[in-house]
């Protein structure tokens, strides 16, 4: 059974429990932190992945939540049509919600801006999520 090490929500883990989910496969979410610090450098553990989510499946041990994504995708029935182009999208992603949303959420006044422009230039927020937009072609994206 694939194992899943992430905290006890969604997160960076999400579109791969999701994809599990939507192919019914059987999964186990391990969200206990002395659990996820024997499989993570970042927590101690000597091991060849930095930090969660975490996917083991048998020998195979995966980290980083677009390779963990894209193991998933290609296993469980939805392979991306080309490798470089989702893991461009899977980043732009990553970039949209952790270096927009994320370094802009401590103050008020600059998600603003973030999220609806400054009166000059278009929202940042909107410019990404457009080219996002732009690539979503089926019903997962492709």
């Amino acid at each position: 059974m694939i194992k899943i090490y992430y905290w006890p929500f969604l997160g960076r883990a999400g579109p791969a429990v999701r994809m599990l989910r939507e192919a019914g496969v059987e999964y186990e979410q391990i969200t206990e932190m002395a659990d996820m610090a024997s499989k993570c450098a970042a927590f101690g553990a000597e091991t060849g992945t930095i930090a969660p989510p975490v996917l083991e499946d048998g020998d195979t041990v995966i980290s980083q939540s677009t390779a963990v994504t894209m193991y998933v995708g290609k296993k469980y029935g939805f392979p991306a049509p080309d490798d470089c182009k989702a893991l461009q999208l899977m980043d732009d992603i990553v970039d949209l919600f952790q270096n927009g949303l994320g370094k802009n959420r401590d103050d008020a006044k600059t998600l603003k801006v973030y999220l609806d422009g400054d009166g000059e230039k278009p929202a940042r927020f909107a410019v990404f999520a457009g080219a996002l937009e732009r690539n979503v072609a089926g019903p997962y994206f492709f």
